[in-house]
């Protein structure tokens, strides 16, 4: 009988990694850096664990900013060391997207930004981080791409905006706020965690788990008796972004702990 496998949802597919493939063999042919498209927090994992099966070591990630969550993979030629990446090496660019004087008491979101470029048919991995504040967002991009929105994108919903290029120390990535609760857990099994911390019932968490709802550091979670840990940044898909941190254990010998809830 064939053995049935469950498809993980949002699983990179051979595509996925036949790029990472052509990248690694053409820095090899050439003798010169070569770089991936943007990737997310679960490519990025998906893409670590394939080159490590390969034994690739000659690889670098940069985004742009130090702690940038979406990154560039670049490859690197025997002649060049990790601390040669920087934003040139890698070809990224930074924009800022101000509205004009009039508007700029507007409270638009993250959304409003990357729908408005993403509506000029941008793929969403020439695009790095994307930091809001008020009046104006920065965007991490790649250096072909800033042309193309510097020359289009003209709004975002209904309000008039201008792009100009910055330096990478102008990028305002401020501080993430956050909510903060505390509760106690029995174990740190993932459906148990993701219950207490979006404050739901204990079989809804354990189903969206299931359902591959759930990814805990940027990979997919499909096991409810996962083990997570001090630190994991949790997010399950429209519910929102937490990160935990673990404490000791009370008096009834349960574990302590701190959820802090992205805004």
């Amino acid at each position: 009988m064939k053995k049935e496998t469950k498809e993980i949802p949002n699983a990179p597919d051979r595509f996925f990694f036949a790029r990472l493939t052509d990248k690694m063999q053409l820095c090899r042919e050439r003798s010169q850096l070569t770089c991936t498209a943007f990737l997310s927090e679960n490519e990025r994992e998906e893409a670590d664990r394939f080159l490590r099966s390969l034994s690739c070591t000659n690889v670098v990630a940069f985004g742009g900013l130090a702690d940038a969550e979406r990154v560039r993979l670049c490859f690197l030629p025997d002649y060049m060391q990790k601390e040669d990446v920087d934003a040139e090496t890698a070809e990224i660019a930074f924009l800022r997207i101000s509205l004009s004087s009039f508007d700029k008491a507007a409270s638009l979101t993250h959304r409003d930004y990357l729908g408005a470029l993403l509506s000029l048919g941008i793929e969403r991995n020439t695009l790095g981080d994307l930091y809001v504040s008020e009046g104006f967002a920065d965007l991490i991009l790649t250096q072909e791409m800033a042309l193309f929105v510097k020359n289009h994108l003209e709004s975002v919903g209904r309000y008039r905006v201008k792009c100009e290029e910055i330096d990478a120390e102008q990028v305002q990535a401020h501080a993430v706020s956050f909510e903060e609760h505390m509760d106690t857990v029995a174990s740190l099994r993932a459906d148990a965690v993701v219950a207490s911390g979006f404050r739901m019932s204990r079989e809804t968490a354990a189903e969206a788990v299931r359902s591959g709802l759930v990814t805990v550091n940027g990979m997919i979670l499909t096991k409810p008796d996962a083990t997570v840990k001090d630190n994991d940044r949790i997010v399950l898909r429209g519910k929102g972004k937490m990160v935990i941190r673990t404490g000791g254990l009370s008096k009834k010998g349960r574990i302590c702990l701190t959820f802090l809830r992205y805004r």
